[in-house]
Formats: structure tokens, C-alpha cells, sequence
């Protein structure tokens, strides 16, 4: 029951604003309406009621339940508050402002609100993107996506998905970040089936699992990333998006923007830090090479320094810019104990540490040569 322990956390009178709508379902199973001023109903059978969920549980109970759980942290305060605030809606007045409160609050406030951002707090921690440059040069001016442009393009995924045996429902939403805007695409996956026990009986329980995309774009550089399950979904992505924002599915070719060519330069021994805010060192340490003549064909490189360990001729060195398929990069930076890591895999993909990184990852790639240029 460590899920629920939310429910002791609560503010007794917006806990049964919550459950006022649904107070009919939760009467029938048991919870008795509190007495008195102040007094909340009891937390441990309510808790009991929403662990044995049977199918007469209201839809919007366990909705609201999955995304007050998922909001009711420090991130998914401070991520509501500020969303709300740029909707003129205050959270924070009232009650006290606790993570379950506010999250609460902003469910009953504007529960539209709360979905999404909620769907942009779960792809938050996505680390690999692949990433696509766009065709036009330079990129358009690229307005804030209204809403009629984000239904464009629901409609479209939709028809993907259902196509898929994915379902529908299928739904976009758009998050303004630094430099870029974030869109996450919530859709059905493959249904799923599971044994289970009903009252001591096997049964089966068939249920179609969600599944979160994002597709970040920089409209400044015309930089496009997706992050998602397949190259067949990538692709209908792509043309979507760009179908619905510049008018031309084809507006971000799916050519190659990264190579590792730079690695195999004479004399190439080490890259410089800078452009790196507040770097010591860059370090090759991670070098994967196509090999069809060994057993798995390629060989792994894990070094501190891979330049070095190429030199001891222990293995012999890559001879053409195609032979490498994966490199990693060690980052230390002043005043952190931990190192951080990136990964470019050719011919579009990077994998990051941290999200944030990718703010100075993609300039140093271009520094050193390992974007393709693009011709005017």
C-alpha cells in the first residue's frame, strides 16, 4: 500500500474535493462520509478500495489517480506551478503547498493542465534521440504550435496507430524548453495479455500498455530529434511533423548527419574542450568497430584513453571512416566528481547523460567535424 501513503498526505477537505464526483462508487464499497469540521475519510479503507480496482471503478478515478501519483514529487511540483502560473491559475494558495496538494489542486483546477504536463515530466529522463537536420536553410520562423496544428497531427498518428494495432487515442502535446520545443506523443501499444487470480480462480487480463515518444525540435538551427520505438513509427513522425508545421512531409530528410570520420585524422591524439562550458578534459573511451571477421562482428573498445590503446597496436586500427559504428566520449568537468558521457552512433544518433547536455554536445560535434555539412 506504499502507493497510497499520498492519501495520509493530503489536505482532508481537498482529498474529499477529489473524491466528491465518484463519493457514490466509494459509499457502495464501504467509505463512510467524515463528520465534523476538518475531518477526512479514512485513508486505510479508501487505500484498501483502490488496490482491489475491480471494473466498476469510474474511469476518471483511477485517471486522476495515475496522474496525481506520478506528479506528487519536488519536479512535478515546481513543473506544475510554473505551467499554471503561464495559465494564470495559482496552486499554491489555500492549503499548504505540499507536493500532493499542489498536484491535487491542479488535477481539480484544470485536469487538461495536469495531462500535460504530466506526459512532458515522463519522457523528461529520454536519453537517446535521433536526430535529423532540416532541409530549408535557413529554418522558417516557427511560431508557437496552436492547437489546431497539434489535432493536425494527432489525426495523422492516429490513423497510424490504429492501422498498427495500436488502438486510438493517440494525443500530442507541446512543451516550450530553452531553445526548442518538446512534443510528446502518447499512444496505445501492443495489447497484452497476463494470467491472474480472481478470487482464487485463473483468469486471464488483457490490456493495451501506453507508450511515451518525444520529438524535440530547434527552430533556430532547424534541428529535429525523435526518440521512439521504431524506425517505421519514426518515419511517420517525421513526415507529420512536418507535414502540419511547414507544409512538406519530406522538409527533414532522413540522411546522415553524423560521422566519425574526424577519429581516424592523422596524428589524432585528443580533441580540445573548449566550447564546453567549465570542461577539464574530452576523452575518447569508447570505440566500436565493424569487424566481420570476428565472432560477433565488431569489436569493443572500452579505454580511458582509446587513442592511446589504438597506438599499443594490441588491434589494429580502423582504415575507413565507415568501419566505425559507435564512439563514446568521457567529459570531466570542474567541480564534479562524476564524469559524464555521450555516445554518437552514425549515422543520426546520439545517446547523452544527462538531457541537459545536448545544449553544448550538438555545437562540439560541429566544431570538430563530425556534422556533415550540409550544402547551401
Amino acid at each position: 500500500m506504499n502507493e497510497f501513503k499520498l492519501l495520509n498526505r493530503l489536505d482532508p477537505g481537498l482529498l474529499l474535493d477529489w473524491l466528491r464526483p465518484v463519493w457514490g462508487y466509494l459509499a457502495g464499497r464501504g467509505l463512510v462520509w467524515p463528520e465534523g469540521s476538518g475531518a477526512g475519510p479514512d485513508c486505510d479503507r479508501l487505500a484498501e478500495i483502490l488496490m482491489g480496482s475491480d471494473a466498476g471503478m469510474p474511469r476518471v478515478l483511477v485517471d486522476s489517480l495515475c496522474l496525481v501519483q506520478g506528479m506528487a514529487t519536488e519536479a512535478g511540483m515546481d513543473l506544475l506551478v510554473v505551467a499554471a502560473r503561464e495559465e494564470g491559475l495559482d496552486l499554491e494558495s489555500g492549503v499548504e503547498p505540499t507536493p500532493e496538494n499542489v498536484a491535487v489542486r491542479a488535477w481539480l483546477s484544470c485536469p487538461a493542465l495536469m495531462e500535460r504536463v504530466h506526459a512532458c515530466h515522463v519522457v523528461s529522463r529520454r536519453r537517446a534521440f535521433t536526430h535529423f537536420s532540416m532541409a530549408l536553410d535557413p529554418p522558417p520562423v516557427f511560431p508557437a504550435p496552436l492547437p489546431v496544428k497539434l489535432r493536425a497531427i494527432e489525426k495523422r498518428l492516429d490513423d497510424f496507430y490504429r492501422a498498427s494495432s495500436r488502438g486510438g487515442g493517440a494525443r500530442v502535446f507541446a512543451c516550450a524548453r530553452p531553445r526548442e520545443w518538446w512534443f510528446v506523443i502518447r499512444h496505445g501499444l501492443a495489447m497484452r495479455r497476463f494470467e491472474s487470480l480472481t478470487g482464487g480462480d485463473l483468469s486471464t487480463v488483457c490490456f493495451r500498455p501506453v507508450g511515451y515518444d518525444v520529438l524535440a525540435y530547434e527552430p533556430e538551427r532547424g534541428l529535429l530529434r525523435i526518440h521512439c520505438g521504431t524506425v517505421r513509427e519514426r518515419t511517420v513522425i517525421l513526415r507529420a511533423f512536418g507535414s502540419c508545421f511547414f507544409g512538406d512531409p519530406a522538409v527533414f530528410p532522413p540522411s546522415s548527419r553524423y560521422t566519425l570520420g574526424p577519429l581516424l585524422e592523422p596524428g589524432r591524439t585528443s580533441f580540445a574542450c573548449a566550447g564546453i562550458p567549465g570542461a577539464r578534459s574530452v576523452q575518447l573511451t569508447g570505440l566500436e568497430i565493424h569487424s566481420p571477421g570476428s565472432p560477433s562482428g565488431r569489436i569493443t573498445i572500452d579505454a580511458e584513453d582509446v587513442f592511446r590503446f589504438l597506438c599499443s597496436g594490441r588491434v589494429e586500427p580502423p582504415r575507413h571512416g565507415g568501419d566505425l559504428t559507435r564512439a563514446t566520449f568521457t567529459v570531466n568537468f570542474a567541480g564534479e566528481i562524476r564524469a559524464r558521457t555521450f555516445s554518437v552512433i552514425p549515422s543520426n544518433k546520439l545517446l547523452y547523460s544527462r538531457e541537459a547536455d545536448s545544449d553544448w554536445v550538438e555545437p562540439w560535434l560541429e566544431q570538430h567535424g563530425f556534422v556533415h555539412r550540409t550544402e547551401s
